[in-house]
């Protein structure tokens, strides 16, 4: 399990819609993410798992890393750095550790620690083996950077790294190609996805904590099933 993003931040700042209708709020890991996490998530008998995190520096980084006890962490200032750069140093983190230590396994959940486990997603929803599985809002938009939960099998993590850190070379994310809108890069990326869209009316798995409100983005409507490129 990969988290990553920030843990514990005051007077935090979305570029979503949220700023825009509730402004700042404080973003802490152990307002709902680490109680549900353990609880739902590492207590799931289904799996056994290690943790690799990649944050930023905080008051409550070593609480953090006590809590979590991770095979690798490190510390970087995400304020210097879009989504999607972090997002791919993340999966680096991971795949390098494994490498130095020859460690193999199924599969990579990547997950943020905004969010709020109820059950363990990976219980209700049918995963795709052979594809990166996103779970996505149930309106999300064009354009819109999908980051929360994200499956990779792990046989195909170099291959995703390697494909992700092209798309960032030329400054577009590729999930943002998953929407088609860069034709140009497009056909090569929207064969490995399979993108899991969740609806608003089903909270009893995730949500996302937004301090003021944990916001409901759950319930499988839909899934849009993309083959790897052979």
């Amino acid at each position: 399990i990969l988290l990553r993003g920030y843990h514990y931040r005051k007077d935090h700042v979305t570029n979503s819609g949220f700023y825009k209708n509730a402004g700042r709020y404080d973003l802490d890991y152990e307002r709902y993410f680490l109680k549900s996490f353990k609880q739902n998530i590492l207590n799931d008998s289904n799996y056994e798992s290690d943790i690799y995190i990649l944050t930023h520096d905080s008051e409550k980084l070593t609480k953090l890393i006590n809590d979590l006890n991770p095979v690798k962490y490190v510390v970087d200032d995400l304020t210097k750095k879009r989504q999607d750069q972090t997002f791919t140093q993340g999966l680096e983190v991971v795949y390098n550790h494994c490498k130095e230590n020859n460690l193999k396994y199924d599969s990579l959940l990547v997950c943020r620690m905004d969010q709020r486990f109820n059950k363990n997603p990976l219980d209700f929803f049918n995963l795709d083996k052979k594809r990166v599985n996103i779970f996505a809002f149930h309106n999300t938009p064009k354009n819109y950077y999908i980051d929360y939960i994200h499956h990779i099998p792990f046989k195909y993590l170099k291959k995703y790294i390697s494909l992700l850190n092209d798309t960032l070379s030329e400054r577009v994310s590729a999930f943002h190609e998953m929407w088609n809108t860069n034709p140009g890069i497009g056909d090569n990326v929207n064969k490995i996805y399979n993108i899991i869209f969740l609806s608003k009316e089903d909270f009893e798995i995730i949500e996302i904590d937004r301090e003021f409100v944990c916001c409901a983005y759950t319930k499988h409507d839909s899934i849009r099933s993309i083959k790897w490129e052979k």
